[in-house]
């Protein structure tokens, strides 16, 4: 079943993230700049409300910070912008079809193993970089 919360209820929730997870973060100061080893292409898969998938995501440097790109079938789904604190990468991302959701990565050599919410339920994902951008 999907549930689709009205836009207020979304919006408090995407405040209620921000209080708790981005702004302590912005209050310690500069964000250290991005680790090499995290730039580059991944291979993701997950599970949806729907159905298991897999996505490429695409991680680049963006000032302090990181941009990430979601590309399924050729096409940018998701885009993100994330920091790279103490091993884990978190983000905030905004959908093609405008939606909000959040993701959260622990970072492991070659790998990304973290979940994202769009604030109906959260949902494992897990991300192997290619081959190529080891």
């Amino acid at each position: 079943m999907n549930i689709r919360w009205p836009l207020h209820r979304r919006t408090a929730f995407f405040l209620l993230l921000w209080t708790w997870i981005w702004a302590p973060l912005v209050a310690q100061g500069p964000t250290v700049a991005p680790r090499a080893p995290i730039i580059g292409e991944y291979r993701c898969q997950g599970e949806d409300a729907v159905k298991p998938y897999t996505i490429t995501l695409v991680v680049s440097p963006h000032g302090d910070a990181l941009h990430l790109e979601w590309i399924a079938e050729g096409k940018v789904v998701y885009k993100g912008l994330g920091i790279d604190r103490d091993g884990y990468l978190a983000t905030l991302v905004l959908g093609a079809d405008g939606r909000l959701a959040t993701a959260i990565y622990k970072i492991e050599p070659h790998v990304l193993v973290g979940s994202w919410t769009d604030g109906t339920a959260r949902f494992p994902e897990t991300c192997k970089k290619n081959q190529g951008n080891l």
